[in-house]
């Protein structure tokens, strides 16, 4: 995986080379970014379609703490593979 940075955008690019990037949500006509967080799922391969999502602050808190519970649990999961015999 590569991280990318423009600005306040930071791009994370997977393993499939799907990027997704973060970043707080800037309207035109306003001084600024405002209190919304920015999250746009890069295209499919296949289509070009891109999904986006605007975040308030506690979605985005709520949306990391899950990301974070997840990887634990897929780190579990792939010791308790690595360990099984035969493995």
């Amino acid at each position: 995986m590569a991280a990318g940075e423009r600005g306040d955008i930071r791009t994370l690019v997977t393993r499939c080379g799907r990027g997704v990037e973060v970043g707080v949500l800037r309207l035109d006509g306003t001084s600024g970014p405002i209190g919304i967080v920015r999250l746009k799922i890069g295209p499919e391969r296949t289509d070009g379609t891109a999904l986006w999502a605007a975040l308030s602050t506690a979605e985005a808190r709520e949306l990391g703490r899950r990301l974070l519970a997840q990887a634990v649990r897929a780190e579990h999961v792939a010791e308790a593979n690595a360990s099984e015999p035969g493995a």
